[in-house]
Formats: structure tokens, sequence, C-alpha cells
């Protein structure tokens, strides 16, 4: 069926670890070739990897939209939505907090974290 836009709720939802890299791996080909992805997902360590936009609901109503990087800065609409920042951050700031500068610049991903450990490590 080739179609435009695909909407998906929880799909990763009772999917072990495997299985979720296996339907990444396809939304990401099906993306590449100009299918629209919709995700409504509650698993926060995944939306930085895949999402250009996201959309932030509580109760059905819209409360903030933005890029994943703006959206996790935002720590007041995460709280409100009863939602967490991705586990690599979480670590960041908790490093930030046992002393290490991190200018609040946090990474999303496991990408930028390595790049981000490397950084510290050349500064000590």
């Amino acid at each position: 069926m080739k179609p435009e836009v695909m909407v998906l709720d929880e799909p990763t939802a009772g999917l072990d670890p495997q299985g979720v890299v296996n339907l990444q791996k396809l939304l990401r080909k099906l993306n590449d070739e100009g299918i629209t992805i919709i995700i409504s997902t509650h698993e926060v360590d995944l939306v930085p990897n895949y999402a250009q936009r996201v959309f932030v609901l509580v109760d059905g109503l819209l409360i903030a939209e933005g890029t994943p990087r703006e959206i996790f800065a935002q720590p007041e609409i995460l709280e409100q939505a009863n939602l967490k920042v991705p586990i690599v951050t979480e670590l960041f700031q908790d490093l930030e907090n046992e002393g290490y500068d991190m200018n609040g610049n946090y990474p999303l991903t496991i990408d930028e974290a390595k790049d981000k450990f490397l950084e510290l490590l050349n500064k000590n």
C-alpha cells in the first residue's frame, strides 16, 4: 500500500530490545522513502533519535511543540506531562551536580553523550 502517513500508538510496547531496534530500522527506512511517521510514545529515550518535531499532550490538549532539544530543555513541561528527560541527559545532569561543567548543554542521544564524554576527558 504506500501510505503517505503512518500513525503508530506506542509501537515499541511489549517488544524486546532487538525488536525495538528492528522496528526503528524499518520506520527509518519508510521515512527515508518519503512516508511521514507519527508516533505516540512515552519512550523518551527514543524520541531524540527519531523525532524532528515533538508535540506534548496532556489530557488531550497540546501544551508544547518543538524540536526534541527544545522540549527536553523545559522541565516544567515535562513535569506537567509526567515525562522525564532521556536517560543520557539525566546522567549528564547528575555529572553537572557533581561539579562537571556542562554549560547547560546536555546530550540527548548516545552519540552526543560519547562526544561530550570525550570533551570532558580532554578537559581533564
